[in-house]
């Protein structure tokens, strides 16, 4: 049985195709409220609540945007693409990728996490695939410090300084992770290895069966 979404966004056009290709998938409710939503499920499938709720992260508080400020919104998106694309091919000459760091974190053999300025939502998500338990961000400058600065890297300096406490605590909470893994890697070790090992007796078992019956 298929299981149900309820999706919710301020955009129509971003509900209309997420209605085109995940309907044939999954039980789907669409609206710009979460009570939209769930009469719009309920009218399609008789469900009164979803398995899961899907949000907008970039949802407005107050109102609803006009077709005007979206049309805006969708310009100064493509702008943003655009320059996005153009910093891509910089580092792609400069020989920067997150395949990069993806494999350093092969090469560390412990418990790992991120600290990158330049990481995309797509590098964020290969990053927890690749057993990082956080991705932290480093501080930009704001374009008037930038300004105001003798040099980028004072300015970048004066940003590390003004989040330096935030930061401290995003990597308290990652040690606080690691604590946890060090304290449950022996028994996770411990689990591995009697689940190898009882099934490797299964196996021997079954072979020693076969042998016996042949």
């Amino acid at each position: 049985m298929s299981k149900s979404i309820c999706f919710i966004d301020d955009d129509i056009n971003e509900l209309n195709r997420f209605k085109q290709f995940m309907g044939t998938k999954f039980k789907i409710g669409v609206g710009l409220s979460p009570s939209a939503a769930r009469e719009d499920l309920k009218d399609r499938t008789g469900l009164t609540e979803p398995d899961l709720y899907l949000l907008d992260l970039y949802y407005p508080t107050d109102r609803t945007p006009t077709e005007s400020e979206l049309q805006r919104l969708a310009e100064a998106r493509r702008a943003y693409l655009v320059a996005e694309a153009k910093f891509s091919a910089v580092l792609a000459e400069l020989g920067q990728s997150s395949d990069g760091g993806i494999e350093l974190s092969r090469q560390v053999g412990g418990v790992f996490a991120f600290f990158s300025r330049k990481a995309t939502f797509e590098d964020a998500i290969k990053a927890l695939k690749a057993g990082a338990i956080g991705l932290i961000k480093k501080p930009d400058p704001t374009s008037d410090a930038l300004n105001a600065s003798a040099s980028v890297n004072e300015a970048y300096d004066k940003a590390f300084a003004a989040h330096a406490p935030a930061i401290e605590r995003e990597l308290q909470k990652a040690l606080q992770k690691t604590e946890w893994w060090n304290r449950h890697k022996t028994l996770l070790g411990w689990l591995g290895g009697f689940v190898v090992g009882v099934a490797a007796s299964a196996i021997a078992g079954a072979l020693l069966g076969l042998l016996r019956l042949g």
